[in-house]
This record gives C-alpha cells, sequence and structure tokens, in this order.
C-alpha cells in the first residue's frame, strides 16, 4: 500500500530544488531521519492505515523507513471486500 507524503507540494518542491544547480539546495539532500520528520506521513497517520488494514482482515507487513509503503498480504476475497475491487485470472499462451 502507497501512502501520500505529509505535504506533497512541500515534497515536489524540494526535489525540484535538489535538483537546480540555481537553487541554494541544489545537491543538499536530507537524510532519511529529516525526510521523516519533514514530508513522511505521522505516526498516528501510519497507525491508522495499520488498525484499518487489520480490520478489513488484511496482514500489514514492516512500514518503510520513509512511511511511504505498507507491504499487504491478503486472499483474493479479502482484498476484493477490502478495496471494493474486482480481481480476474487471466491465461495468455
Amino acid at each position: 500500500m502507497a501512502l501520500a507524503p505529509r505535504t506533497p507540494a512541500a515534497l515536489a518542491e524540494y526535489a525540484q530544488a535538489v535538483s537546480d544547480p540555481a537553487s541554494r539546495l541544489f545537491h543538499r539532500f536530507l537524510t532519511p531521519a529529516r525526510f521523516v520528520e519533514r514530508f513522511a506521513p505521522t505516526r498516528a497517520q501510519v497507525d491508522a492505515v495499520l488498525a484499518s488494514l487489520h480490520r478489513r482482515g488484511l496482514s500489514p507487513g514492516p512500514v518503510s523507513a520513509d512511511r511511504l509503503a505498507i507491504p499487504i498480504e491478503g486472499s483474493a476475497a479479502v482484498i476484493e471486500r477490502a478495496f471494493s475491487v474486482s480481481l480476474a485470472e487471466v491465461r495468455l499462451r
């Protein structure tokens, strides 16, 4: 499951700035910890997503270090119910 950054516009602006040779932030990359502080979903937001996944019968794995991804496992039926989608199997030659 992909999570949105806390401030997507600010993250896009920062990414542009560190890539622009004319910017004072050019090549001034963040440490993983500073990225989490500035842009990652809050711990409370991640906890809410984890609780929601559990309530829907899914098994979330470890949250990524940047808090932007959570691997999930579940049967096809559970995933269909959890995300209100229909899955189909297609066989190609």
